[in-house]
């Protein structure tokens, strides 16, 4: 599998900081190894330019292909930039714990049904072409999505389609407003019975065969599935 991930965010009405991040992916092999693949964050000084700072484009950290944003550039209902995630959502106790070093974050804006998506490959061999999770990678994402009155969420995915974010979906975790944290793999979408939070959660993903993976969401929620076939 060639992968990639897609982040994405949309408020139906109102304007709203839907996605926030740090280690916006962190690509580990097995702990007996603790070698770290790829990893990036809002601190590089790829994102030290004029606003909104986070362009299509960029390629900070390392062990990836560089960002396709979408739109690009900014909209009025859609975009991106980086900011503190301390006060996104309902105030100050928010978020701000996924902040990178310098005090902010990526984050995503959307409203009036437009979508805001973000996608970037793996490429921890360096050569320009898309890698793939192996056998025992783990995956990490922080994300602070604060309020939100539509949808928003993540998608790890088969290859690096940037006009669709559903686009070779294997596994899909979001929320959507009024309910619970979801993950949607083939088995379609699973109740993780995690209500929204503006606090920030950490996310990991593990592939545990070519067609399994366990889930968890540290101090919240721990989540393993065997019988699929989107990861």
């Amino acid at each position: 599998m060639k992968a990639s991930l897609q982040t994405h965010g949309g408020c139906a009405e109102l304007w709203c900081a839907v996605f926030a991040v740090i280690a916006l992916a962190a690509l580990s092999i097995p702990e007996a190894s603790a070698a770290i693949l790829a990893f990036d964050d809002s601190d590089d000084a790829a994102y030290d330019d004029s606003f909104p700072q986070w362009d299509t484009g960029d390629n900070g950290g390392y062990g990836f292909t560089a960002w396709t944003l979408s739109p690009a550039p900014n909209i009025p209902n859609a975009g991106f930039f980086t900011a503190t995630a301390a006060q996104n959502g309902t105030g100050g106790s928010s978020g701000g714990a996924i902040n990178a070093g310098d005090g902010d974050s990526w984050g995503l804006y959307a409203n009036s049904a437009e979508t805001a998506a973000a996608y970037r490959g793996f490429d921890y061999n360096g050569d320009s072409t898309l890698d793939s999770l192996g056998l025992n990678y783990t995956f990490t994402i922080k994300m602070d999505n604060g309020w939100n009155d539509d949808t928003v969420g993540f998608i790890l995915r088969n290859g690096n389609n940037t006009s669709s974010k559903n686009s070779g979906q294997r596994l899909e975790f979001r929320h959507a407003s009024g309910g619970n944290y979801l993950v949607n793999d083939n088995s379609g979408d699973v109740d993780t019975g995690v209500a929204w939070t503006a606090d920030g959660l950490t996310l990991t993903v593990t592939l545990t065969g070519a067609n399994s993976y366990s889930m968890g969401i540290p101090l919240l929620f721990s989540l393993r599935r065997s019988r699929h076939q989107r990861i």
